[in-house]
């Protein structure tokens, strides 16, 4: 996704994707260490088919105004490690946005507001749960249906909090068309923070995740 409006981000090769079963990953989402709201991912598989279902709310308050409100919701299809399908409809602070993309042969046919383009068979959506993601060649972002060029460097290795716990995760800085850090342990995403266009810092912490993904982490 491509968070925009006040929270502009600068904004998914195994046969089973990594941390990819049934369950809940969610996140705390923070701006400058206050609470603003959610993200939170549901794994569904059933066989080789793996149904993501993504929604995110965040909510800026001053005292008892609302400053800004983002909604993202999005629905991916996998089989294996192909990408068959996503839609995804977004009010960023009053303004919609939607997307659909489906697999078609060796290319990925993308709409939106913007038209219709094709994507590489290789692109991966911004959705960020898998690691494989940030070796992707080209990113299709959920929001807009634009196609990112980004670069990724790795900055690291690291002791963070995640579900309650200490985790050893990398670190990796996005930079190009997106802005932001990813923090991975093992294949699992567990950290996020970019900053958003009012100078302040959004973080994502993980809270909640299936067991398969807690056993890792342990």
């Amino acid at each position: 996704m491509l968070l925009g409006g006040l929270l502009a981000v600068p904004v998914t090769a195994m046969a089973r994707s990594a941390g990819a079963e049934t369950g809940v990953q969610a996140f705390a989402v923070d701006r400058n260490g206050s609470p603003i709201g959610h993200h939170r991912l549901s794994f569904a598989r059933n066989g080789d088919r793996l149904d993501v279902a993504i929604d995110i709310a965040l909510e800026v308050k001053l005292a008892f105004l609302t400053l800004y409100r983002y909604r993202h919701q999005n629905r991916e299809v996998w089989e294996g490690d192909r990408l068959v399908s996503f839609t995804s409809s977004t009010d960023d602070n009053g303004t919609p946005h939607r997307v659909s993309a489906r697999r078609s042969g060796d290319v990925i046919l993308v709409e939106s507001g913007g038209g219709r383009i094709e994507a590489p068979g290789d692109a991966l959506p911004t959705t960020y749960w898998q690691r494989r993601f940030l070796d992707a060649p080209t990113w299709i972002d959920t929001q807009s249906g634009r196609l990112l060029s980004c670069t990724v460097t790795p900055r690291g290795s690291a002791q963070i909090d995640a579900v309650g716990q200490n985790v050893a995760a990398d670190r990796f800085a996005v930079t190009g068309d997106l802005t932001l850090d990813l923090w991975y342990a093992a294949e699992h995403w567990v950290k996020l923070e970019f900053p958003a266009s009012d100078g302040s810092t959004i973080g994502y912490m993980l809270d909640r995740a299936p067991p398969q993904v807690l056993a890792a982490l342990g």
